[in-house]
C-alpha cells in the first residue's frame, strides 16, 4: 500500500492527541517531517533502497513517502519525538526521548 505524507503526520500526532492540528498544523509538522527525512537519508540509507537516486526534495501533503512501507511506524515515531522536542512542555519531560527510542528500534 503506498502511504502518503498525511497518513505520516496523523500517525505522529495521534501519541500527542492532537488529531484536530491544534498544536502542530499540517505547514509545522510536515516542515519537521521534510527535516527528518533529509536526515534519514544521510544518517540511514538503508531505509531508501533502490529510492537513494531520486534527489531529496521537499514532499507535499499528498507525496508517497518515499522509503519502504514497514519503517513508517518507526519514522512516525522519530516524528513525534521531533514535535515533542519542539514542543517547551515537553522537551525534557522524557516523553520525547521515549518516542525517539520505540522509532529507533523499529528501523
Amino acid at each position: 500500500m503506498a502511504y502518503t505524507m498525511q497518513t505520516l503526520l496523523d500517525l505522529a500526532r495521534y501519541p500527542l492527541q492532537d488529531a484536530k492540528k491544534t498544536r502542530w498544523t499540517d505547514a509545522e509538522a510536515l516542515d519537521r517531517a521534510n527535516k527528518l527525512i533529509a536526515r534519514l537519508r544521510q544518517t540511514h540509507p538503508h531505509l531508501f533502497v533502490g529510492k537513494l537516486a531520486i534527489p531529496h526534495a521537499d514532499l507535499a501533503l499528498g507525496s508517497a513517502i518515499p522509503f519502504d512501507d514497514e519503517f513508517l511506524e518507526p519514522v512516525a515515531q522519530m516524528l513525534t519525538a521531533r514535535l515533542l522536542m519542539d514542543d517547551a512542555e515537553h522537551s525534557e519531560s522524557g516523553k520525547a526521548a521515549a518516542h525517539l527510542s520505540l522509532g529507533e528500534a523499529g528501523r
